[in-house]
């Protein structure tokens, strides 16, 4: 069965709005599927709930170690807790609870020095718990439930409990569902495995919520082991069909104290949820991609990528393994020490060399790199930023500012679909490409054809230098300018969905300079930005009435070209490599210099990308009228149209005259090459 025949009515994936033949793609690139440690939702829930928010691509970036990464002191496939709760579980209560505990103790314990205590007591009914949101995947042989418990109080219609969930656990969360093996996806179905003793929780049959409870014996202030065999559970309870796919994991373990009308007292110790035949992170990885394309549609796909490091986390976009052995090429330390790719940065330079884009994932908040780290590095070289937030926005101004060119995306980092409705982290980098392909999204992304904003958000942000254009500026390429140009105009259109009292902030080298008001459902604006030393940026957000944000441009970078005439400038229009890969910054590098010889009144462009690369270029003339084009010492023949020299495939030019503006096209045949633009009058 096809996951199209079991979804509920989506959102339509946002129409292609074609100019030059590209279109915008709503794309998440930074999705955490059930490989992940800490992911709790299989392919099938992620594809239907992206569907339904009308995205167009995700890109499922689960962390290097799989089920086996490490978080804190321990992973998914070893869940435990024995003197101390790691930060990974969580305290809570429900109900309405006259007095409760959910703490470490040492006033009992049946292995080192203390154990945990939970109690409730109600008058009506509530619950003290812990709960950890992962637990070991079902691919991982025979899973153990272990623990010591020694009761103090269970009063009538009250207990203590243990349990698993299969897909959520409604007194935690909403559950976002499975995908079956056999009955296709159900989303919102939970399956709950309860070991309790009292009667704390009650069987249900309902297929969408079952709850299967099994009793536990245990006399009052008396240490009792308790083991069971949850895959046994599982498979009691589910029929073949109706299980998880294998690589689901199990959700939210719990320990609680119920009351019902009275109290529950006891304490747990030695505890431990454990996978009997982990599977090493290569083979989940190729397993996954085996799988990934399962839920694709005409509109919709999802990429096989990864989130690099224990710390310091990067992204590399293009992890289509296919053998174990590229994982462990990549990934395993060969007897290079402990700290061996513990830091995700490491693996920017590698990734890039592969001839894809890395990004630099949440700089200055929790797994990524300090801000200090950030800025002191420069970004680690990183192709792409995240810059979601307050905190990470930040950070990426301070590198800006420093002249390094740095597009930066807004990612959702979902490990439950439930983040895609959260205000905050619902959100989407639109990108412009020609095709949902990969590789188009990866030249894209690389590029800066995009623009930021709400998964909720359907208006477009064209953001570029020139006024008439229906297209994002691609935000790798600076403008290069005189050294005495004093100023350069750029242009901002948002075309629907705005609200009148919505507010569009643009910003200049990290400060504001201008903050204009919406008085209707869409803005445009030119504005004459003053420019200043050897780099100067723009960049424009779009903020709700609570300003907020709602969408972001990408920064429009203008450079000094200190011997270029004023009113002349030129910038790169777009690298097409000759397979469609390597959009990296060693890789392509575009324009690396510029020289104006007034003698000869000629201009001089050195390029360095992918050999065979047809790199577009326009130039500002002002005055000067192109009389001869070389690449590489040889003739380049004009086009006697724009039309036609933007059909061309090789090197060529034409002439705007009316506008002062050329169009180059140049195909060096090896990685360097030499363009010369030579004027008259």
């Amino acid at each position: 069965m096809t996951l199209n025949m079991l979804l509920p009515l989506p959102q339509a994936p946002q129409p292609a709005e074609a100019a030059a033949g590209d279109q915008w793609f709503k794309t998440d690139l930074h999705v955490h599927s059930a490989v992940s440690g800490d992911g709790l939702d299989d392919l099938g829930v992620i594809a239907n709930a992206a569907i339904a928010k009308g995205y167009n691509a995700m890109l499922v970036t689960d962390h290097q170690g799989a089920s086996s990464f490490n978080i804190g002191t321990d992973t998914a496939n070893n869940v435990f807790f024995d003197d101390t709760l790691s930060t990974r579980w969580k305290l809570d209560n429900s109900g309405s609870l006259s007095a409760f505990d959910n703490t470490m103790s040492s006033a009992q314990h049946s292995s080192g020095s203390s154990s945990l205590h939970v109690r409730a007591t109600s008058s009506s009914t509530g619950e003290a718990f812990v709960y950890r949101e992962r637990g070991p995947n079902l691919r991982s042989g025979t899973l153990t439930l272990s623990f010591d418990l020694r009761p103090v109080r269970i009063d009538p219609a009250s207990g203590v409990y243990v349990s698993v969930a299969l897909g959520g656990d409604s007194t935690i969360d909403p559950p976002d569902g499975y995908e079956t093996v056999g009955s296709g996806l159900k989303p919102g179905r939970s399956t709950v495995l309860v070991w309790q003793l009292g009667t704390p929780r009650a069987n249900s049959s309902d297929p969408d919520a079952k709850v299967v409870t099994a009793p536990v014996s245990a006399p009052l202030n008396t240490w009792t082991h308790v083991t069971v065999n949850v895959t046994s559970a599982i498979n009691a309870a589910l029929a073949a069909a109706d299980r998880p796919v294998d690589y689901n994991g199990t959700l939210f373990i719990k320990i609680a104290a119920a009351a019902n009308n009275g109290t529950a007292e006891a304490y747990f110790d030695a505890f431990s949820l454990s996978a009997g035949s982990v599977v090493p992170p290569g083979n989940e990885f190729l397993y996954r991609n085996s799988l990934i394309s399962a839920h694709d549609t005409g509109t919709f796909k999802m990429f096989p990528s990864v989130e690099m490091g224990i710390n310091r986390h990067a992204q590399r976009f293009n992890f289509d393994i296919s053998s174990a052995t590229e994982y462990n090429t990549f990934f395993l330390c060969d007897g290079q020490g402990a700290s061996c790719n513990q830091n995700g940065t490491d693996g920017i330079a590698p990734t890039q060399l592969t001839g894809y884009p890395s990004q630099l994932n949440h700089p200055g908040e929790p797994g990524g790199v300090s801000a200090a780290e950030a800025t002191g590095n420069l970004g680690y070289g990183a192709d792409v930023m995240e810059v979601r937030d307050d905190t990470m926005i930040s950070i990426w101004d301070d590198l800006l500012q420093t002249g390094m060119v740095l597009p930066g995306s807004w990612t959702s980092d979902m490990h439950s679909v439930q983040t895609l409705n959260i205000a905050d982290r619902g959100v989407a980098s639109y990108l412009y490409a020609p095709a949902l392909t990969f590789d188009d999204l990866m030249q894209a992304l690389f590029e800066g054809r995009a623009y930021l904003g709400r998964n909720t958000f359907n208006g477009r942000l064209i953001f570029n230098t020139e006024t008439a254009s229906a297209e994002p500026y691609p935000a790798r390429y600076p403008t290069f300018v005189a050294t005495g140009q004093a100023s350069a105009s750029l242009h901002l259109r948002i075309a629907d969905s705005l609200v009148s009292g919505w507010k569009v902030r643009w910003i200049r080298n990290g400060t504001t300079l201008i903050t204009d008001t919406v008085s209707g459902t869409s803005y445009e604006s030119t504005k004459q930005i003053s420019l200043s030393g050897a780099s100067t940026y723009v960049r424009a957000e779009l903020l709700d009435g609570s300003n907020q944000r709602v969408a972001m441009t990408e920064p429009i970078f203008f450079k000094t070209g200190s011997t270029l005439p004023v009113g002349m400038t030129y910038r790169v229009d777009r690298v097409t490599t000759s397979d469609g890969t390597g959009y990296s910054r060693p890789i392509t590098k575009g324009i690396t210099a510029g020289a104006w010889n007034g003698g000869s009144q000629s201009l001089t462009l050195s390029l360095d990308n992918k050999a065979n690369s047809l790199v577009t270029a326009l130039v500002k003339t002002s005055s000067f009228v192109p009389q001869s084009v070389q690449l590489n010492g040889s003739p380049v023949s004009a086009s006697g149209s724009l039309a036609t020299f933007e059909t061309a495939t090789g090197s060529t030019y034409y002439f705007d005259a009316a506008n002062t503006l050329l169009y180059l096209k140049s195909k060096p045949p090896s990685t360097t090459g030499s363009l010369v633009v030579s004027f008259g009058g």
